[in-house]
């Protein structure tokens, strides 16, 4: 690569960490200035809880009453749930500007060459950005949960799953970059790894996104059962899921694939050999994560910050 394309890079990290320090800096002042907001911001995460035994909610088949089972004393129990425990509170508000500020630091330490060590230098003539995809693993995924709060997951479990669940797709991306590196021919066993790792990695993107859909429409449909009888009391329209909501969903899931189609585009270009600039890539990738960012946080803020108002609780 040029020296002139690496320095217009470097320049262009730069300039992306002030913008996102920048950005992270103003959903703090809007958010100390909306004191109403604050309560909006936590968003609760559960656990389902088994019943006691004074519930008598426990079903138990033993071998010696049912002789369906082959060992002594071998039992099959299917446990009832109570209601479920809280067991976090998360700031939604504080997620958006974290994500920032550890964008803002990859993007700094990108800009300064590595904090001045040659790392990104070296990495990106040979055609790949490692840093990268660890930045994405805490920043996307974090992404992923916070969108998962947004549209209605609740559940401590399945949030911990999309956060390993984005973190291990990242790094099959991570994976398939290496892969990709360098100017020579790739080899029909690197072939091979590029492909499976690249079906890995859509699988888990289509595996999180089922999720974040069926919680969203879930949502959608709860509210529209519960509150069919009743009105916002600011427009005397029938209380439904925010537009916002629906535009977080909707705008992520065009982002989070146009991120996959990125790397589909550097795998076509290096297994067809046809001469291409990697630094156009990362230029993409610079600026679709900021987009996706500032879009997620602006959907969050308008609707806890700028629309805070007395709402009627769903329960």
């Amino acid at each position: 690569m040029e020296a002139f394309e690496l320095s217009i890079l470097k320049k262009r990290n730069i300039t992306a960490g002030f913008v996102h320090l920048i950005t992270g800096t103003i959903v703090i002042i809007f958010y100390a200035l909306t004191k109403g907001a604050h309560g909006r911001a936590n968003f609760e995460a559960f656990r389902n809880t088994p019943a006691t035994s004074d519930d008598a909610s426990e079903t138990r088949m033993c071998s010696t009453q049912t002789g369906t089972f082959s060992l002594p004393s071998q039992c099959q129990t299917t446990i009832n749930f109570t209601k479920p425990v809280k067991v976090a509170s998360f700031n939604v508000v504080y997620g958006a500007i974290a994500f920032f500020f550890i964008t803002a630091l990859a993007h700094f330490f990108y800009g300064t060459d590595g904090f001045n060590s040659g790392a990104y230098s070296r990495a990106i003539e040979q055609g790949w950005n490692p840093y990268r995809w660890f930045e994405y693993a805490s920043s996307a995924s974090l992404m992923t949960v916070l969108i998962g709060l947004s549209d209605g997951n609740r559940d401590a479990t399945s949030l911990w799953a999309l956060y390993i669940m984005t973190a291990a797709m990242m790094f099959n991306g991570y994976t398939v970059e290496s892969l990709l590196r360098g100017k020579a021919k790739i080899a029909d066993s690197a072939r091979d790894s590029i492909k499976s790792s690249t079906l890995a990695g859509w699988t888990l993107f289509i595996g999180i996104w089922v999720a974040l859909i069926y919680s969203f429409a879930t949502l959608v449909s709860d509210v529209k059962t519960k509150f069919s009888a009743e009105v916002d009391p600011d427009n005397g329209s029938a209380i439904k899921v925010p537009t916002w909501i629906w535009i977080i969903v909707i705008l992520q899931l065009i982002y989070y694939a146009l991120f996959g189609f990125i790397q589909l585009k550097h795998i076509n270009s290096r297994l067809s050999n046809k001469p291409f600039e990697f630094s156009k890539i990362e230029s993409m990738y610079i600026t679709l994560s900021y987009v996706a960012k500032v879009s997620l946080a602006a959907g969050i803020g308008y609707g806890l910050i700028f629309r805070t108002r007395s709402c009627p609780a769903l329960t």
